[in-house]
């Protein structure tokens, strides 16, 4: 349908018809042109007294000015290492007082080689404008300064389209930012302050992992305690601990709760850590990989000391036979260490000659009283005996008064 167009547009304007001889003249102004002005327009003129109408038509093409494009980077600021991931963002921007049509973006981004990076390699992504949006994204999976040079100068190139066929693409706009990356810094891995501490007391050890921001790969943390022999994980020593990160994901704790601190806590702590960065989804593609790899690794040795000497053996009971005699007693409760029992004894005179139980605390049991057994063997018939019962722990020992027994005769 036809439609006067300085009724529907009021950048529009037309001069009234100017003769000059037989020539007829009228002009239409477009100020500014937009693309909403792309269309087709006819001229009609009519001659009243010669009764005369006649009329044409002039498609008008509107071309898209060149937009305005930047590039901004994240992290915006900082040094950019190796092995993280990296971002580039691409932007048009049109005035819309112009380009008042849906439009359009095509890209291309070129490498500092002078390379267009296509949209589908694997470790630099190119994430083109979609439907109307005027942005595009290039990721580095990771960024890189081994196998792949990634530092250099980019390029975006933008263009903007419309479907249609009036409204002319723009004049692509190019603009750059150089990107320097540096060599990944080393992996830090850092016990708290801890040297040695009394038993009963709380004690919390905290293991410190710091990496770079935005690695692309999450380390492997090992946390484990020696003792003797033996090598025992953080989940396997039964004592509360939690895991946590911050916001960045750079710094990780992990956090071993001794409450109370027990004799067998004593021991060396070990955090290790390491990564092994292989390129984009930690690929082995030698096109992609960059090798990056790292270890590091603190450790430390708890002291447990104990308190008080150890409770002395309550409700003894003896029970002899011919050549043995069977003694059962009783610990009220421990100071949280581990602790040996034992049983001095000899025939008539006292000495010091011992029978030495397998039996130890259990850390479990620390408040609760419990009934220790020990059995001498290789006694004589019918004889007299006296003993002690000896508590002994990392403090010293302690011995109940002398007592008496008499093995019976066959």
């Amino acid at each position: 349908a036809s439609q006067d167009v300085t009724s529907e547009n009021n950048d529009a304007t037309l001069v009234p018809v100017v003769r000059i001889g037989n020539i007829f003249t009228s002009v239409l102004t477009f100020d500014p042109v937009k693309t909403t002005d792309a269309r087709q327009y006819y001229c009609q003129a009519t001659i009243i007294v010669l009764g005369t109408v006649d009329r044409t038509n002039r498609d008008l093409t509107v071309q898209i000015p060149p937009p305005s494009v930047s590039i901004v980077a994240d992290p915006p600021t900082g040094p950019i290492y190796e092995s993280t991931s990296y971002v580039l963002t691409c932007t048009a921007t049109v005035n819309t007082t112009i380009v008042d049509t849906p439009v359009t973006a095509s890209v291309v981004w070129t490498d500092p080689s002078g390379n267009v990076i296509p949209i589908n390699e694997a470790r630099r992504q190119v994430i083109p404008p979609t439907d109307n949006s005027l942005v595009s994204m290039l990721l580095f999976q990771p960024i890189d300064t081994g196998l792949n040079n990634d530092g250099g100068t980019y390029t975006c190139q933008m263009i903007i389209n419309s479907g249609n066929s009036l409204i002319a693409s723009s004049q692509p706009t190019d603009t750059t930012l150089p990107v320097t990356v540096e060599s990944l810094p080393s992996m830090t891995v850092n016990f708290s302050s801890v040297g040695s501490v009394e038993v009963g007391q709380s004690l919390t050890i905290t293991c410190t992992i710091t990496t770079v921001e935005r690695l692309v790969v999450t380390p492997l943390i090992t946390f484990f305690k020696m003792n003797d022999a033996d090598m025992e994980m953080l989940s396997n020593l039964n004592r509360p601990y939690s895991i946590t990160r911050d916001d960045t994901g750079s710094v990780t704790n992990y956090t071993l709760i001794l409450d109370p601190v027990r004799f067998e806590d004593a021991g060396m702590y070990t955090c290790l850590a390491e990564f092994n960065v292989t390129g984009f989804n930690n690929t082995n593609d030698p096109s992609t990989a960059t090798y990056d790899s790292q270890e590091a690794s603190d450790a430390f040795t708890l002291n447990v000391d104990c308190t008080i000497l150890p409770f002395a053996a309550t409700s003894v009971t003896t029970i002899p036979g011919t050549t043995n005699a069977n003694i059962s007693f009783i610990i009220p409760k421990t100071s949280y260490a581990n602790e040996n029992y034992s049983i001095s004894y000899t025939r008539q005179q006292f000495q010091a000659t011992q029978k030495v139980s397998g039996t130890r605390m259990s850390s479990s049991s620390v408040d609760k009283p419990i009934m220790i057994y020990i059995v001498l063997t290789g006694l004589e018939e019918g004889n007299a005996y006296q003993f002690t019962i000896d508590s002994s722990n990392c403090l010293g020992t302690t011995h109940t008064g002398v007592m008496n027994f008499t093995t019976l005769t066959a």
